[in-house]
């Protein structure tokens, strides 16, 4: 069985456009080996490459309405809540 180590290493804060590359080799270069796992933040690589979208300009169209009501309100709602074992309070929430 295959152990897992994680070593959390944190760098500055990516701004959009910002050259991230040479930041990550400059921090992980003396910490990992030939073989090692580099996962980086999704977040932070959509942030350095700008792709950042402004909710508050972003309107759901019909369909999302419709499926999003459906979806929470009656499936979650009513059936796949109560087979989860959701609270009262939560299965009243969805169905609002």
């Amino acid at each position: 069985m295959t152990k897992y180590y994680m070593l959390p290493i944190t760098t500055k804060y990516w701004k959009p456009s910002e050259k991230y590359l040479n930041t990550i080799i400059n921090a992980i270069e003396k910490r990992v080996a030939d073989g090692d796992f580099v996962v980086i933040s999704e977040k932070a690589l959509s942030t350095a490459l700008g792709k950042i979208v402004d909710e508050s300009c972003v309107s759901p169209g019909f369909s999302a309405k419709l499926i999003c009501r459906i979806w929470m309100q009656i499936v979650w709602g009513y059936f796949l809540g109560v087979l989860c074992h959701f609270g009262q309070r939560l299965l009243r929430r969805l169905r609002e």
